[in-house]
């Protein structure tokens, strides 16, 4: 089960999540959506049940007009502007919601705000069509998988293969020799097309070619020539999307250049402010690391010890100094109030979301005040697993070799091993706010590499033994339990060709 990248191609990452409503059974949702009857001899009861049916899944989305219209629509020829139009309001409005609004220091935001933008951009001039077309193939799959039917699939292929040709085309003169409006369209029909790909394929490496389509776009372009709403938003979509890849395959790109982290239109855009945008600005600095440890253990027989006790020093007063730039983010979030006010505790509720996790695992489950909390918080949690993980394997290196850094002495293992497993017990008892209400979509694409990365921990720990029994059971139990759960069904985490777990290294 699982999702996540760590090819070389940059991914539709984490926020690479995608195919995400299954939490009601499928029983169930096919009552709430009953199949298109003859007009003339349908009864006025059937009538009044559809409306209550169509009232209550309305309870989390505005989409009440939108499911009687896949009804009437689906017998009809998808080039009408209507039912186009139509399908592609259903993407937005039911699988990838307006979510409530949260104010930042630049402006007020919706959770979905990408999605909300790709569909404003397709509305405009000729452009566009590619992007409609992918969107459309998005929203037909989406809706075929939620209800069984095969006819929606098939269509949503074709859509598909309407939106490759037209990206093709549209990126023949290369991205260099587009327009500001060309850009922006291949740049949101590159990601929709990797989304698709996930959620009908479940197809990590075709999800992979469309993010390097991406990357290929952004370079060319260069981040000073972002100027738009679209452009800028979809960057930072997909960089959240990257950020997992890079710790997965602990490489580092042009995202964690300085020129990339603060663009001169930062401060003109509303997303650099939010939680999730400013802690990923920090966590950039980790596959940076990640890389320069992995090279000076290739060093390791032939550097001086002088020279790698003093590249090792270098790496972990870099570390520790991420360490503390995280600690002032949680800082500056916090504000004048405690944790409790940021991750504020309930009754968990496993059973009604048809997770597998016995209630004493973790019988308190998280809610957030906002998105922005929450999905901020996640990606912090997880950062901070990598950082930590990063720090001990830096330390177990520098005994092995009989290497002493002089910044050695500030580093606590068990310490930082603790954090760590603090770390994945919040986000593990977070998973239930992501996954219910109207945040089907949106809410598994952002913690399902949480997600992963505690399992990983979990997992990994509980092969190491530390003698300590009670630590040993509470570890073992997690990673059993924790190890049954799926975020995105039939999507398996891993990285390029399965070599490496989107988790712990």
């Amino acid at each position: 089960m699982s999702y996540l990248p760590a090819t070389q191609s940059e991914g539709y990452q984490r926020k690479l999540e995608f195919v995400f409503f299954g939490t009601e059974p499928a029983a169930k949702r096919n009552a709430s959506s009953p199949r298109k009857t003859p007009q003339k001899t349908r009864k006025s009861s059937d009538l009044v049940r559809q409306r209550q049916s169509q009232e209550q899944s309305s309870k989390y989305s505005s989409s009440i007009t939108i499911l009687p219209f896949i009804n009437e629509a689906s017998d009809h020829s998808l080039a009408a502007p209507q039912n186009r139009s139509g399908y592609m309001a259903l993407l937005r409005e039911r699988y990838v919601p307006e979510l409530p609004k949260f104010t930042c220091e630049r402006g007020e935001l919706n959770g979905a705000s990408w999605i909300a933008t790709a569909c404003s951009l397709a509305l405009k001039s000729q452009h566009s069509e590619m992007l409609s077309d992918s969107l459309l193939a998005m929203s037909l799959s989406l809706v075929g998988l939620d209800r069984h039917e095969g006819e929606l699939s098939t269509a949503s292929l074709k859509q598909y293969s309407r939106a490759l040709n037209g990206l093709r085309s549209g990126l023949a003169p290369r991205p260099s020799g587009l327009s500001q409006h060309q850009v922006n369209a291949a740049l949101v029909t590159s990601l929709a097309c990797g989304m698709y790909e996930m959620m009908t394929n479940k197809s990590l490496s075709a999800l992979m070619h469309h993010l390097n389509g991406v990357s290929a776009i952004l370079k060319t372009r260069g981040v000073e020539n972002l100027q738009s709403d679209s452009s800028r938003r979809t960057f930072y979509e997909y960089r959240s999307i990257h950020l997992p890849i890079a710790l997965s395959t602990r490489k580092a790109n042009f995202l964690s250049l300085p020129k990339w982290i603060n663009p001169p239109w930062k401060t003109l855009e509303p997303l650099s402010a939010s939680k999730l945008g400013t802690v990923i600005d920090i966590g950039f600095e980790i596959p940076v690391l990640m890389e320069k440890f992995d090279n000076l253990q290739q060093q390791e027989q032939i550097a001086s010890v002088p020279d790698m006790a003093s590249q090792m020093n270098s790496l972990i007063l870099d570390g520790l100094a991420i360490q503390q730039a995280f600690n002032d983010w949680e800082r500056r979030i916090r504000g004048r109030d405690d944790m409790p006010s940021l991750y504020i505790p309930r009754q968990a509720k496993w059973s009604a979301l048809n997770l597998d996790v016995e209630s004493n695992i973790y019988p308190i489950s998280f809610d957030f005040a906002n998105w922005d909390n929450a999905s901020g918080l996640s990606y912090y949690e997880m950062l901070q697993i990598f950082l930590n993980t990063l720090l001990i394997d830096i330390k177990t290196f520098a005994r092995r070799s009989n290497i002493a850094p002089h910044a050695l002495a500030a580093m606590n293992s068990q310490i930082l091993a603790q954090n760590s497993i603090d770390c994945a017990d919040r986000i593990c008892q977070s998973v239930e706010w992501f996954l219910e209400d109207n945040k089907k979509l949106i809410g598994r694409m952002v913690i399902l590499a949480p997600f992963e990365s505690a399992r990983a921990l979990f997992a990994r720990l509980s092969l190491e033994a530390t003698g300590e029994a009670s630590q040993d059971a509470f570890v073992g139990e997690r990673a059993a339990h924790m190890g049954g759960i799926e975020i995105v069904e039939g999507v398996e985490l891993t990285a390029a060709e399965g070599e490496q777990s989107i988790g712990i290294p």
